[in-house]
């Protein structure tokens, strides 16, 4: 995710503050959601949600999927957002201030 970062800003600078990046770490029967951020321009922040469970059981189906359905019906749009924008804004190859070490 940090790449990720790193590598839009330098394509495009003039988003850094509104850039997120939104990944999802599976672990066996759990799900946890990221959201890595540079609000401010220097510090990053991630961000996690609560850990949500994967369904085990049918009995256990809906009470376990519609939070994690819940959660990519947030997420989907704003990465959707910043996708189009990223993709109409011509890139800018300048001087960047995220380091690459952060």
């Amino acid at each position: 995710m940090k790449c990720l970062l790193f590598n839009l800003v330098k394509h495009c600078p003039t988003i850094q503050h509104r850039m997120k990046i939104v990944g999802m770490v599976i672990s066996g029967p759990k799900a946890t959601f990221l959201e890595l951020s540079n609000l401010r321009g220097y510090v990053c922040v991630v961000r996690r949600t609560h850990v949500l469970y994967f369904p085990v059981h049918s009995k256990e189906f809906t009470k376990r999927m519609i939070p994690l359905l819940r959660q990519l019906y947030i997420n989907r749009p704003e990465m959707e957002a910043r996708l189009d924008e990223v993709l109409t804004i011509e890139p800018v190859y300048a001087e960047y201030s995220l380091p690459p070490c952060f």
